[in-house]
């Protein structure tokens, strides 16, 4: 039985890659702080131990003997510039110290969860062929992803067998933030989107693609991991078509979103509380993340779904959950194809 070890396993992305492993006779060992709350692995049989992943010998320590696969899930996505320090110690130091442990203990393969914002923000659809502009972006999390890549490969030149995994927006059942979206689009309490431009993908391919990404992904390379390429408000009216909901029919303009973003921190700093949005989470959400997953496709047998599809699971799920009532006067199932 081949053995993994999974950080962020309490986390939405970890937790699919934890469940998947475990479903493909994996037995995994999961990393989780004291605080960490679990309930996203129950069913499931998971060791868990208490390491400091930012400590090279606690992570090895933690590690089972002859580890097969090292699957570093786990980052921090803050958009609150009073978290910065924290979110580049996780995000770059952890990672520092997850490849030190996988090279001290000879882990088989280390797969490193980035993100599509390590790119930065380009004028053209992502592709792994771009130099990134990561550390122009005005986004933390996008040049700590990328710097988080520079300890990975940094490893692979030491003889660690890695490969970096980018995915876009990662969406479906058991996500605890955009299905917020999902609920109120369902019960019609959302008439208008953020003037986002991205790539969706379906949580379920995601987690396939960390196992294919061990199996068959070449080493040091990078694997974008995108879907449909729309617009944020085109999601919405999709949801609320196989919801059977009112569809929204509004973008909130770009300049608007800013000035919203700015006084929403303005306010929350004068209160001293953490703030609901950010200018930095303006800036990420503005941008074009349009994303090529050919080389995902072609490599790994990386298969997105169509955003039906994405909500139609999503939506199974939150019912399934009493979070909304049964479907009533929903699209009819032709409309997914």
């Amino acid at each position: 039985m081949p053995t993994a070890f999974v950080t962020g396993a309490s986390g939405f992305i970890g937790s699919e890659v934890a469940r998947q492993l475990i479903d493909a006779g994996w037995q995994v060992t999961a990393s989780r702080r004291a605080s960490s709350k679990t309930k996203m692995m129950d069913g499931y049989p998971v060791e868990w131990v208490e390491a400091d992943l930012h400590d090279p010998q606690s992570i090895a320590a933690a590690m089972p003997p002859n580890v097969d696969g090292v699957f570093h899930v786990a980052g921090n996505l803050t958009f609150w510039s009073r978290e910065y320090d924290a979110q580049y110690r996780d995000n770059v130091l952890g990672t520092r110290a997850m490849v030190e442990a996988a090279l001290e203990v000879g882990a088989g393969r280390f797969i490193f969860t980035s993100s599509g914002a390590a790119y930065g923000p380009q004028r053209k659809m992502l592709r792994e062929t771009m130099s990134s502009k990561a550390l122009l972006s005005k986004v933390n999390y996008d040049r700590t992803k990328w710097l988080a890549e520079q300890e990975v490969l940094y490893g692979v030149q030491r003889g660690l067998d890695a490969v970096i995994l980018n995915p876009a927006a990662v969406l479906g059942p058991r996500d605890e933030k955009f299905t917020v979206l999902f609920e109120r689009v369902a019960k019609g309490q959302l008439p208008a989107a953020m003037p986002a431009k991205t790539s969706f993908c379906h949580i379920r391919e995601v987690g396939r693609a960390h196992l294919s990404a061990y199996e068959k992904g070449r080493c040091g390379e990078n694997y974008l991991l995108g879907g449909p390429n729309t617009t944020q408000l085109e999601l919405l009216q999709v949801i609320a078509e196989v919801a059977g909901a009112k569809k929204p029919k509004y973008e909130i303009p770009a300049p608007l979103f800013f000035a919203i973003g700015a006084a929403v921190e303005a306010v929350a700093a004068m209160r001293k509380k953490r703030p609901a949005i950010t200018r930095s989470f303006v800036h990420a959400f503005t941008q074009c993340w349009y994303t090529c997953s050919d080389k995902a496709i072609e490599e790994l047998g990386y298969d997105p779904p169509s955003l039906h599809e994405i909500a139609q699971d999503t939506l199974d799920w939150l019912r399934a959950e009493g979070r909304l009532p049964a479907a009533r006067n929903a699209a009819p199932a032709a409309a997914s194809a």
